[in-house]
């Protein structure tokens, strides 16, 4: 079955302030967020989303951007948020919200810090858990008890948890991630990314019977302008 996500009917946009790493302050970027996380919000009816996972189907779509960003515009609406980079691989989140890379989530679970030490408070409201350092076994990282216990014990103090993972295509991670989320916001990078790689990766978390609530896609040239780029990111609900 294809993917009604794929289906751009809701669309946002943000202009693009350098690389946009960290979180964006421009009022265009700030509205797009406000807008995706409306939308996120309505793609559940009778069940809060509470647990939100981000992935891409390749490397360097912006999906880390969409994390962070995403996370910021729950905090400006007072909702308390975690985000956990579970992109064991390639982590990137302690760059966009100024952190060293330390104490992390493979720190915990290999006995080398305290859970105390875990979670991190950040200049921008939002607590966060980094990935900490490389490590042969992020699978097993992954799967263990330990960041599931993390994770449920986590629902009971944010009102949001926000999952950066690696991309579909690349690795197993995001599907076994996909088993601890109310949802999934896929990231697609316009004019780059092949469609016959986003069906693929779609299906495979189809396959692990992932909910994909949304569909992200980033870099959007805006022929209009002279200042360069313009993000826009567009959400559509997912249909039966």
């Amino acid at each position: 079955m294809d993917q009604p996500a794929l289906k751009l009917n809701k669309t946002t946009k943000m202009k693009k302030h350098s690389t946009l790493r960290g979180i964006v302050d421009n009022t265009r970027a700030i509205e797009a967020f406000e807008k995706l996380q409306v939308n996120i919000n309505l793609a559940s009816i009778d069940q809060k989303i509470k647990v939100i996972q981000i992935t891409s189907s390749i490397q360097d779509e912006g999906k880390t951007t969409v994390a962070v960003n995403l996370a910021s515009s729950y905090v400006q609406k007072g909702e308390k948020v975690l985000i956990v980079d579970l992109d064991l691989r390639r982590p990137k989140v302690h760059r966009n919200l100024e952190q060293s890379n330390e104490n992390g989530l493979v720190d915990y679970v290999s006995g080398a810090c305290k859970k105390e030490q875990l979670v991190k408070r950040t200049r921008f409201g939002i607590d966060v858990v980094l990935s900490g350092p490389k490590t042969p076994y992020p699978v097993k990282i992954l799967e263990s008890e330990l960041l599931q216990n993390l994770l449920e014990q986590a629902k009971n103090t944010y009102d949001v948890i926000i999952l950066d993972t690696p991309p579909v295509s690349a690795v197993v991670d995001p599907i076994v991630v996909s088993k601890y989320v109310d949802g999934v916001v896929f990231v697609v990078q316009a004019e780059t990314t092949k469609k016959s790689i986003i069906k693929e990766s779609i299906q495979m978390l189809e396959n692990a019977q992932a909910t994909i609530i949304g569909t992200v896609l980033t870099s959007v040239k805006d022929k209009y302008t002279k200042y360069g780029y313009k993000y826009r990111y567009y959400y559509s609900e997912r249909e039966d």
